[in-house]
């Protein structure tokens, strides 16, 4: 089977190698493409001939990815943190497994949600907030920066 392997190296605390990862999915027989997640335009070097889209990272990396295969089949191999999509959707995190049995993997239809507001529109696919959460989401992002600016200016 003709595949790309689109693998997020940071995930995971970075204890995913790569080598390792194509070592197992060439190892099965698959025709295999990968590629780097912070490649610049990753998204071009996705081939239509590829029959299936591998995406080896965490919840960020599927949110990242998923929406933009424009509805080419996609597994997870989950090597993050929380893994909830892949959970979710009963993905094996055992790269071997996943690797011999691509084949016969089922494919069902997946849908993203849409959220729209006055700046434009954002895909999703597990979970979308808004109102008291997302305002403390966005500060709790900012807390680390302030941090790290008030100990530069201390020095």
């Amino acid at each position: 089977m003709k595949i790309t392997l689109i693998h997020n190296p940071d995930a995971c605390r970075g204890e995913a190698d790569d080598s390792e990862l194509r070592r197992v999915f060439l190892h099965a027989g698959h025709d295999l493409t990968y590629i780097h997640i912070q490649e610049p335009d990753w998204q071009r070097t996705l081939s239509p001939e590829t029959e299936r889209v591998i995406i080896a990272g965490g919840d960020g990396t599927v949110q990242s990815i998923a929406p933009q295969l424009k509805g080419k089949p996609f597994s997870i191999l989950p090597i993050g943190t929380a893994n909830n999509t892949a959970r979710c959707l009963s993905q094996t995190s055992d790269a071997e497994l996943l690797a011999s049995r691509l084949d016969q993997a089922e494919i069902r239809h997946l849908d993203l949600g849409v959220f729209r507001d006055g700046n434009g529109s954002k895909s999703f696919l597990e979970i979308a907030g808004m109102g008291v959460l997302a305002e403390l989401i966005l500060k709790m992002q900012e807390s680390p920066k302030q941090k790290k600016m008030e100990q530069a200016e201390s020095r």
